[in-house]
Order: structure tokens, then sequence, then C-alpha cells
């Protein structure tokens, strides 16, 4: 299921329901610009670039990684009903 093996899912974002963080670097170029994209078809998606990283953002600077993906299951946490 790697890069090109696999079919797209592009017709398919519009349906998910699912509130969906989408991270790329700001040194990758294509992944920033597909997550931007990503995020005009996806109903509750939120787009965070991660500053001096590339591919590997996650790797590269985990601390802001960590930041984002625990302030979005936070908020999604608190929007849940009681």
């Amino acid at each position: 299921m790697g890069t090109g093996a696999q079919p797209s899912f592009w017709e398919a974002l519009p349906a998910l329901a699912a509130p969906t963080l989408l991270l790329a670097g700001e040194e990758d170029a294509k992944y920033s610009d597909l997550a931007r994209e990503m995020a005009t078809v996806l109903p509750h998606a939120q787009v965070r670039i991660v500053p001096a990283a590339g591919h590997a953002a996650h790797l590269e600077n985990p601390g802001f990684c960590a930041r984002q993906i625990v302030a979005f299951l936070t908020n999604q946490h608190a929007e849940e009903p009681a």
C-alpha cells in the first residue's frame, strides 16, 4: 500500500465526518500543499504546518507535533456531549 500502489480516495474525502488533523513539514512543499488541498474538501479538517521540518515532521520537530496533537485531541474531547 505504498505511494502509487493504492487507489485514490480523494472522491471519498468529503464524506469523512471524523475530525481530522493534517500535519506537514514547512520544508516539504508537496505534502504541505496536499494537506491544504485536502482541508478544502474534508468537512472537519485542521491543517498545521510544522516549522523547521520536512517530510519526517514528527521526527524533525517532535515537540511542535506533540503539542498540536494534544491540543487537537483535547479540543475534540471538550466538544463531546456530556
